[in-house]
């Protein structure tokens, strides 16, 4: 089967993939032993820290996945197994063991207003995410039982909680359950308040999805101060630019405290 598999791929496609998981491993290995931000970077063939922890968070999380279920890539296939990849951890180290990508997420470590953090970053989610979320790390609930609970397939339960654990891991709303809603807002508040003239801020792509930074920079909106003079309606209506992308841009500008332009009434 596996020689089946195999054939394929080239050689030459077959030794990419295995320089990949030397690089990675070699990465890893630098993390363990204290390397820097920037001798990560420059491992990872990466323009950043933060391109290289993100690639190295995937592996992370991949890894604990082999670890709880190791015979499927991501979910189990037996819908009375549980969502939960950390399932031997209490809540709330469970979520974030499985949104951070870690094996364990020491008490200590935990912020004292995770509960505010929580409820602020499942309000960003759909409906049928945050109850997915909710019933599969804080009431551990198969995934039958989810299905059964909001009239779905388990197929599609699996496939809402993938994509609810990909809107946590972006960077906009990890921040908040890595140090807490207070001071993840203190700090994004800081950070706006340093620059002279914070309405010229570029858009970073760290804070939104490539999509929803694409289409605005396709749109001319390229600083904060270019959202703000834009209507809600004008910029739901940007190309290619759908309903989530929009509740991802208004998250990211409520971090900051900012609003988009009134509706001519």
């Amino acid at each position: 089967m596996e020689r089946k598999i195999l054939k394929k791929f080239t050689d030459e496609e077959i030794q990419i993939a295995i320089d990949d998981l030397h690089l990675k491993a070699k990465a890893l290995e630098m993390v363990l032993n204290g390397a820097s931000g920037k001798e990560l970077a420059a491992q990872m063939q990466k323009p950043s820290y933060w391109n290289a922890s993100e690639v190295l968070s995937t592996v992370i999380i991949k890894a604990n996945q082999a670890v709880y279920h190791p015979d499927k890539d991501n979910y189990p296939a037996d819908s009375n197994h549980t969502l939960d990849m950390c399932r031997k951890l209490p809540y709330p180290e469970n979520l974030l063991a499985d949104v951070l990508g870690s094996a364990d997420v020491p008490t200590e470590c935990i912020p004292s207003d995770i509960d505010e953090a929580i409820e602020y970053v499942f309000s960003k989610l759909t409906k049928n995410e945050q109850i997915v979320m909710q019933s599969a790390y804080h009431e551990n609930m198969t995934i039958a039982d989810i299905a059964e609970k909001i009239e779905r397939t388990c197929s599609t339960v699996r496939e809402i909680h993938r994509r609810a654990l990909q809107k946590l891991r972006n960077p906009k709303l990890r921040g908040y359950l890595e140090n807490g809603y207070t001071r993840e807002a203190e700090l994004r508040k800081k950070r706006f308040e340093m620059t002279s003239d914070p309405f010229s801020l570029p858009l970073d792509s760290r804070e939104l999805s490539v999509r929803s930074y694409n289409c605005l920079y396709r749109a001319g909106v390229h600083t904060l101060g270019d959202l703000t003079k834009r209507t809600r309606s004008n910029v739901a209506k940007i190309r290619n630019l759908g309903f989530y992308s929009l509740m991802e841009i208004e998250g990211m500008m409520d971090s900051y405290g900012i609003s988009f332009a009134q509706e001519d009434s």
